[in-house]
């Protein structure tokens, strides 16, 4: 039933209303797809006809994100621009899933908020004016984790993994060209989907992108600051004012090497050591 695969959005909110105490995190319930991805027949099934209804009734169920799949291309730049204006009127962002230029191109028209996977750095995408308004989200990780282990994924559709050979040729050929401070490159990695790790898989992100030519400080400002940006919450994300004290200690420098990321000695919530040693507690009790 389509009730129980919103468990995220009751929990969340929960923890919103101080019911129990648990970690910071946004939803975004199902994503929108079509009858055409066979591979996705646990999405939210619209057609191009219902795409507005879906939205609205996501956006009902106070979802922060809506998520629409729109590669093979299910719909076009006027229905997408729709769909992406009934979100933002009731204040949640899109995100788009697109593999293609043609679909990334599509998501750009349609004013998405965050575009995955796209290998981002084709000609037209880099001049296209929403190339520097919305933020990109490639996960290399989850297209090179298949590549280099096609067995854990579990893809036994050849031609499906054809498409993720292709297009993890394409992020390693084109995302160099999005080492650009004006273009906004999340971090994200599409855990979940084997063998795409939780946590594990972050840090391969980032060794990945160090070898694509990002800079080990650029990586750090953008998996901080820019992503609490995406997700439209200034109270995370950085050290400042007013902000929570959400952050981890690692035993070395992260902006000059991204390995020392796994090197974690301690873990604060809200200011509070939930694993490792606790640094501030004698600060704590002058």
């Amino acid at each position: 039933p389509r009730s129980t695969l919103f468990p995220y959005t009751t929990l969340f909110r929960s923890i919103q209303a101080g019911l129990f105490r648990g970690p910071r995190f946004f939803t975004a319930g199902q994503f929108i797809t079509t009858s055409a991805r066979t591979d996705h027949s646990f999405g939210y099934m619209a057609a191009p006809d219902t795409l507005l209804v879906a939205v609205e009734d996501l956006c009902d169920r106070e979802a922060d994100w809506i998520k629409i799949i729109n590669d093979p291309i299910d719909f076009d730049t006027p229905l997408l621009l729709a769909a992406v204006e009934l979100a933002h009127q009731k204040e949640t962002r899109v995100a788009v899933h697109a593999f293609t230029e043609e679909a990334t191109i599509i998501a750009l028209n349609a004013h998405a908020d965050s575009i995955e996977h796209s290998p981002v750095g084709w000609k037209y995408v880099l001049a296209h004016p929403q190339s520097r308004v919305a933020y990109f989200v490639p996960t290399v990780v989850c297209s090179t984790d298949v590549v280099d282990d096609p067995i854990a994924s579990s893809i036994q559709d050849e031609a499906l993994l054809n498409i993720f050979q292709d297009w993890n040729r394409e992020q390693l050929r084109l995302l160099p060209a999005a080492i650009d401070p004006d273009i906004r490159l999340a971090l994200g990695t599409d855990t979940g989907f084997p063998p795409t790790l939780p946590g594990l898989s972050l840090h391969r992100e980032l060794q990945l992108l160090t070898q694509i030519g990002f800079t080990p400080l650029t990586l750090l400002c953008n998996a901080t600051a820019l992503n609490a940006e995406l997700l439209g919450q200034p109270f995370i994300g950085s050290f400042s004012s007013g902000c929570y004290a959400d952050f981890v200690l690692v035993d070395g420098d992260p902006a000059t090497m991204v390995e020392f990321y796994q090197s974690i000695v301690s873990v604060y919530l809200g200011g509070r050591c939930v694993y490792g040693k606790d640094f501030l507690i004698h600060r704590r009790m002058a």
